[in-house]
């Protein structure tokens, strides 16, 4: 088995890796992390449940969400996630309005 890396500096860097198919080794200094099963979504809500940490994690993303919520047909709030293996056996959302919260990313391709 080989494999090869390469650094994501951006969500379109991962974004064109998860088309390949390719995880992303994530590697967070903090994180608001939400459970899928926990996620409900209406017109204008979204109502999340999971847990916020201000201690670092290693996660593997596999995917990209992005919720746009209008007013009267005005966009009035976006908000950007990362689908996540979180490593004790869920899968959930990590929320990346802002990409503070990690420190590196790699897309991984095994072959």
């Amino acid at each position: 088995m080989n494999f090869q890396y390469n650094r994501c500096n951006s969500i379109n860097d991962m974004n064109n890796y998860f088309q390949l198919q390719q995880p992303i080794v994530l590697f967070l200094n903090s994180y608001d992390y939400y459970d899928e099963a926990g996620m409900s979504r209406t017109d204008n809500q979204l109502c999340l449940y999971g847990k916020i940490s201000a201690n670092g994690h290693v996660v593997v993303a596999y995917g990209y969400k992005q919720y746009k919520f209008y007013t009267n047909n005005v966009l009035t709030r976006t908000e950007n996630f990362l689908v996540i293996a979180f490593g004790d056996g869920s899968s959930g959302f990590l929320s990346v309005n802002s990409l503070n919260c990690i420190d590196e990313a790699y897309a991984v391709k095994i072959y």
